[in-house]
């Protein structure tokens, strides 16, 4: 994982990891979805101060004596010197709010649409299914799923002997 301030800020991306396979190096970005109207600031919920590049300022001699200094913090906002999230107008946060809420509405009316919708063909394949079964009960299948059923009943009404009579085959 590479440090903190190697991440790339202007696409909220929270880590950098180099994952290693056995023939490249491969770079893994993690970011966080924003929407457009907040990408032009720098989103200071996700990035605190972190580790500077330099050095805490103690010698060798002093950190063997015990001396121990916090470590060297940057913002991560420096590089940019973009306006801060949590600086802008409420009344631009207000605003956004109001339309996600009216774009999540129709989304959830739509959803909801489309779930009746579902609904109803499904109660619609249903009722077909019963009155299938209703119909069967009353009327049964006579040719029981064979070809030709009107030959099939022909059949059934000839009483005619179908059997090869002794005489009919020559023995010449």
């Amino acid at each position: 994982m590479l440090p903190r301030r190697a991440c790339d800020t202007s696409r909220t991306e929270w880590a950098k990891i180099v994952r290693l396979s056995t023939s490249v190096l491969e770079p893994l970005h993690l970011t966080v979805p924003r929407a457009t109207d907040l990408l032009d600031y720098f989103a200071d919920d996700i990035y605190g101060k972190t580790r500077a590049s330099i050095p805490a300022a103690v010698s060798v001699t002093e950190w063997t004596a015990g001396v121990n200094e916090p470590p060297v913090l940057m913002e991560m906002n420096e590089c940019t010197k973009s306006k801060r999230l949590s600086q802008r107008d409420p009344a631009l946060a207000h605003q956004a709010m109001r339309k996600a809420k009216e774009n999540s509405d129709v989304f959830r009316r739509q959803r909801e649409e489309e779930d009746r919708k579902k609904q109803d063909a499904d109660n619609a394949f249903e009722r077909m299914q019963h009155l299938a079964v209703q119909h069967e009960a009353y009327n049964p299948n006579l040719s029981k799923g064979g070809v030709g059923h009107h030959e099939a009943r022909a059949g059934e009404l000839d009483t005619g002997n179908n059997d090869v009579a002794d005489d009919e085959w020559g023995d010449d």
